[in-house]
């Protein structure tokens, strides 16, 4: 295996929190997976990846080498896409589907940017609330927050997130949120994604890891309507950062438990389509660099 293979194939790893999962991504088997990683390690002479019966977790060897190897082979992908013939990449049409939240305070506005740009280019923007499917749906790009299910698509990263819970300070202080277990028995306003979400929370502190019921008090599959429900004093939300800043700079919300997170960080995922690769490399280069240049 060469050194770019490598790259690829732990980028991609890195990507789920099971060998399984990844396997059926990469097409090999569970094995075969933990082979390949223990020659790379091997080779290297670090430890990438600290494997549990439940989990898989990177080390900060393997934090350095995905960053690194991950910058590298995007900037492999730019000079693959300078090569290439642009003809077809300035004009058509881009459909794109976005979730509600991101889509209306983040990428819309990055889309006028592209817009000005690419005036020749047609945009489809398709906001939900829901994933839905790509290929039936006929979506070149779509934009996802958090954990990724569907091992079929190709995913570039675009934006690192985290999602933190939080309340009005009125609820904070008739229900006082000082330890983890004081979660259980929080009215948790749940934000439905998808058929799977189960109303269980599985946060972060550092390298720990824990997963926590809350008495499910309210749900929808809406994320604007469940931040009003917060805001309203109704119980904790579990929203993306980027939806809470306002609120948390005028005081109409407070985080709870600010240690404990959920990473959730933006893909665009696509499907391997040749005829509209150029086009849809175009937009995803673009909003990653928007992203760039938004946090410098």
């Amino acid at each position: 295996m060469d050194r770019i293979s490598d790259l690829e194939f732990f980028q991609a790893l890195c990507r789920f929190d099971s060998f399984k999962s990844a396997a059926q991504f990469l097409g090999i088997t569970p094995p075969a997976v933990s082979q390949r990683l223990a020659a790379l390690e091997q080779r290297l002479g670090v430890s990438l990846i600290r494997r549990s019966t439940r989990s898989l977790r990177i080390t900060e060897e393997g934090k350095y080498y995905l960053e690194k190897g991950s910058a590298l082979l995007d900037d492999l992908s730019k000079i693959e896409q300078s090569i290439s013939s642009l003809s077809d990449s300035l004009q058509g049409t881009i459909r794109i589907n976005g979730p509600f939240g991101y889509g209306r305070k983040v990428l819309a506005a990055q889309l006028v940017e592209f817009k000005k740009l690419y005036p020749h280019i047609k945009l489809d923007l398709i906001l939900s609330d829901t994933h839905l499917d790509i290929i039936k749906g006929g979506f070149d790009v779509a934009i996802r927050v958090g954990a990724l299910k569907d091992s079929r698509l190709i995913a570039r990263l675009i934006k690192r997130n985290k999602q933190h819970l939080c309340c009005s300070p009125e609820y904070l202080q008739k229900h006082p949120i000082t330890r983890f277990l004081d979660l259980s028995e929080v009215d948790g306003i749940i934000i439905l994604e998808d058929d799977l979400t189960s109303g269980t929370w599985r946060l972060s502190n550092g390298s720990r890891q824990e997963l926590v019921k809350p008495k499910t008090s309210m749900q929808t599959n809406n994320g604007e309507v469940a931040l009003n429900w917060a805001l309203n004093g109704l119980g904790v939300v579990l929203p993306s950062d980027w939806d809470i800043e306002p609120y948390l700079k005028t005081g109409q919300l407070v985080k709870v438990l600010p240690q404990w997170s959920v990473t959730a960080d933006v893909y665009a995922v696509y499907a391997s389509d040749q005829s509209k690769a150029n086009r849809t490399q175009l937009v995803i280069n673009f909003l990653k660099k928007q992203e760039k240049e938004n946090n410098c």
